[in-house]
This record gives structure tokens, sequence and C-alpha cells, in this order.
């Protein structure tokens, strides 16, 4: 049985082992990367579900710098994710012309934002390269540090408390 699975439509899909966790201290046991928690959460917000995520690819050992951890918050109106670990956080999406977007520091490295991101209207297949639309939402926000990935994507927050979030996390 191979660990990559081929698409026909598509590139190679990655099976991945999607733990659920309690907390960070739990996720923080599974992962293999130090985690940095928020300390700075907006009121009202609460912590819905935290995720370690693993590719499953047997032939690599669990040591292989390729975990990732997800955080998602919500106050009920608006929402944040965390994403941390080994992977491209801190890139965040080109959008056309005309979209704001900038660069912030957070926590003496320099950070990336975009207001916005890719939606998939149609997906690629043999006879089309696929449709995609540019949306308002999320605002995104990406960094790395210390060889790991950051992201923060948020729906009804502003750019300055979601800074102050990221500047946050230890």
């Amino acid at each position: 049985m191979s660990d990559l699975t081929a698409n026909p439509d598509g590139p190679v899909v990655v099976k991945a082992k999607q733990t659920d966790c309690n907390d960070f201290a739990e996720a923080q046991k599974l992962a293999n990367f130090i985690i940095k928690a928020p300390q700075n959460i907006p009121d009202g917000f609460r912590l819905v579900f935290i995720q370690h995520i693993r590719p499953d690819l047997p032939k690599i050992a669990a040591t292989a710098k390729n975990d990732t951890v997800s955080a998602v918050y919500s106050n009920g109106n608006a929402q944040f994710n965390i994403i941390q670990g080994h992977f491209s956080g801190g890139d965040v999406p080109v959008g056309p012309e005309g979209s704001a977007h900038g660069t912030v520091e957070i926590a003496g490295v320099q950070g990336k934002w975009v207001k916005g991101g890719w939606n998939v209207v149609e997906e690629p297949s043999a006879d089309s390269k696929g449709t995609k639309e540019w949306k308002s939402n999320p605002l995104d926000l990406g960094w790395y540090k210390d060889g790991i990935g950051y992201a923060i994507l948020a729906t009804g927050m502003e750019l300055d408390d979601i800074v102050k979030l990221a500047n946050s996390m230890e």
C-alpha cells in the first residue's frame, strides 16, 4: 500500500493523521516542535478545538519536520484559527491588484497579512485549470520564527487585534 494516493484529476493527495486534543499541553505531547499558546485572547473568545496533524507516512520518522497544530477560537460572532508548525505559514496568499495587504512586526520578525483569500469555484481537471475567486474574508496573518511557520486566519476581527494576539504567543 502506498503512502501517497494519486488523484487522476489533480495533485497527489497525502493522508494525514488528525488527533483532537483537549488543550495545548495535550497537543504538545504529540507535536515535534515547541507549541506557542496565545496569552492575550480577546474577551469573549473560547477555545473551540485544538488538533494535532501529522502526514500519515509510515516510512517517515515521527521526528520528521512535518507536524502542525491548529487551534480554533470563537465568540459566536467572530472566530480565529491559529495554525503553527512545519508548514508555509508565513506565506499569505497574493490577492488581485487592489486587495488590502501589508507587513507588520511580530515578536521581532516581519509578518505578512492580507485581507481575503482565494475560493475554489471549480476544481482543476484534465480539461480545465479550474476557477477561483477572491473573497474578502478571512484576514490572514503569517510569519516565520525559529524555523516554525505561524498563521492566524480570522473573520470578524481587525488587524490590530490579530497582531496583538500574534505578539502574545508564548
